[in-house]
């Protein structure tokens, strides 16, 4: 065959090859978050893990982002190499506990560049009887929890142990590239609900270390467990999202309730935060710095 056909084909397959993997995208994963069901005696998925694997795979704003999603095991929050694969690990709001050894990890995987996403009050123990269950061994943990938190996201949760629900959101001017068409002033969000409803409900932080707020809300707060009953705004504005830097990489903890996102019609506001996040810190970090 002539060198120059040759060199032209293998030129084509090069190209061809690499459009391939462009297409398939970064890495995001979400780790799993399972409970036991003593009823059925088995583990069910957690409604946070689904709704974040709804999002990521199913609305129509991050659809063009190139990305796969996975779903990242427990024994793979315990190996670096393992979630060195991904651009990006969300752990679910709702799950309680993380693998006892895992904090180390999490911690390497940040500081060598990865991004972890927070979201809401995050786990708060670990698994000290590595049964995978939550037990009273497990609440001897909450301290170190609260530490790793603190010191690898900048944040501890201030929120009241009631309500809390947004009453009116804003961007900040920390991060320009992470702000793009968000609100610079305080508006309302753009829910199909009145307040008060569970997908206003929030949570927010204390900021400590170089931490710095994304969004920033004023609350309005119900301080009973009735969420019909009679609230009050709270003085000041709150941090709602969290950008903290660490090393090479970063974590965003994310106090807004993604389950808004889960129905239609998705509210502008969150969509366009979480598309900004997703789309600059997949491969890039330090975009934002």
């Amino acid at each position: 065959m002539n060198e120059k056909i040759l060199f032209f084909l293998t030129f084509l397959f090069i190209i061809f090859f690499s459009n391939i993997l462009h297409t398939e995208g970064e890495k995001i994963g979400i780790v799993a978050d399972m409970r036991f069901d003593k009823k059925e005696g088995i583990y069910k998925k957690e409604f946070q893990q689904e709704v974040w694997e709804k999002i990521l795979k199913e609305n129509k704003n991050l659809k063009e982002l190139k990305y796969t999603v996975e779903i990242v095991e427990d024994e793979k929050l315990s190996s670096l190499d393992e979630l060195k694969k991904f651009a990006v690990v969300i752990i679910p709001g709702s799950k309680l506990i993380l693998p006892e050894n895992s904090l180390d990890i999490l911690k390497e995987f940040v500081k060598s560049g990865g991004c972890l996403i927070r979201d809401f009050i995050g786990p708060e123990y670990l698994d000290v009887n590595k049964n995978g269950l939550f037990d009273s061994e497990d609440i001897k943990s909450k301290d170190i929890v609260f530490n790793f938190w603190q010191e690898i996201a900048g944040t501890s949760i201030a929120a009241k142990p009631t309500f809390n629900l947004i009453k009116k959101i804003r961007a900040t001017s920390y991060f320009p590239e992470l702000t793009k068409n968000l609100p610079s002033e305080f508006v309302e969000l753009d829910l199909p609900f009145k307040i008060p409803h569970s997908n206003y409900i929030t949570t927010y932080y204390t900021l400590s270390g170089s931490a710095k707020p994304l969004m920033e809300a004023i609350i309005f707060n119900i301080p009973t467990k009735n969420l019909t009953d009679e609230g009050r705004d709270i003085e000041g504005f709150f941090p709602v999202v969290v950008v903290n830097y660490v090393e090479k990489g970063v974590v965003i903890s994310l106090g807004i309730n993604v389950r808004a996102l889960y129905i239609t019609p998705f509210p502008e506001i969150y969509s366009n935060l979480l598309y900004n996040i997703l789309s600059l810190l997949i491969c890039k970090p330090e975009m934002v710095r």
